[in-house]
Parts: structure tokens; C-alpha cells; sequence
């Protein structure tokens, strides 16, 4: 999963979809998913984008205070930057996030990485 940057854009997609559609028909597979991605620190992001994107499919999600969590620890709080491609992965988790989330959250993390790496 980690090489699918290299695969021609239909086949990322067809990988994205079928990996969503297992994701959301079988739960279990959707806590092992959160759970790989929680012991990684730098997970693939053909898994964080379909994780994302069905964790954060449903405002009342169980799987949408994990993954933001998971952002501020692995992005904003990772000691490498990562790749473009894998920051897009986490797109949906963006989009999902509260005001208030990101006033407690997103913001003061921001603010104090941004004094230790200014990238």
C-alpha cells in the first residue's frame, strides 16, 4: 500500500474504493484499520484516506476523535514532514472537524509547532 503513489491514478482509485468498501461493511476491519494507524508513525496513505473517508462519512461517527487525534500527532506533531501525497490522504479528517475541535485542538498544536518548525 505504501507504493501506490506510483500506480496510475484509476488504479489509486479502484484501491481507494474497494478498500473503503471493506472498511464500512465489516467494523471490525474499520477498529483494526484505526488501530494500525494509531501504532504507526507514518502510515500508508492509501489507508489514511480510505480510513479518513469513512470514519468522517457521518457527523456522529465514533472514528472522527480518533482520527483528528491521530492528525495532531502524525502531521502536525511528526518530526518529518511528510509527502504531499500523503497529506492529501487526510483531507476528510479536515473537513470534519468542529470549530470547537479546532479551537482546542488543531489550533494551539499549530501554533506551538510553528515556534519549533517554522515549515
Amino acid at each position: 500500500m505504501g507504493r501506490s503513489i506510483r500506480w496510475k491514478p484509476r488504479w489509486q482509485l479502484k484501491a481507494f474504493v474497494a478498500l473503503r468498501k471493506v472498511l464500512s461493511s465489516l467494523p471490525k476491519v474499520m477498529e483494526h484499520a484505526v488501530a494500525i494507524l494509531k501504532k504507526s508513525e507514518d502510515p500508508p496513505a492509501l489507508l489514511v484516506a480510505a480510513v479518513a473517508a469513512e470514519g468522517t462519512a457521518k457527523a456522529e461517527s465514533a472514528y472522527r476523535a480518533p482520527l483528528v487525534e491521530l492528525y495532531v500527532k502524525i502531521v502536525l506533531e511528526g518530526k518529518q514532514a511528510l509527502p504531499e501525497y500523503s497529506l492529501e490522504a487526510w483531507g476528510p479528517v479536515l473537513a470534519a472537524v468542529t470549530p470547537e475541535e479546532f479551537g482546542k485542538q488543531l489550533l494551539p498544536t499549530a501554533l506551538r509547532m510553528s515556534k519549533r518548525q517554522p515549515a
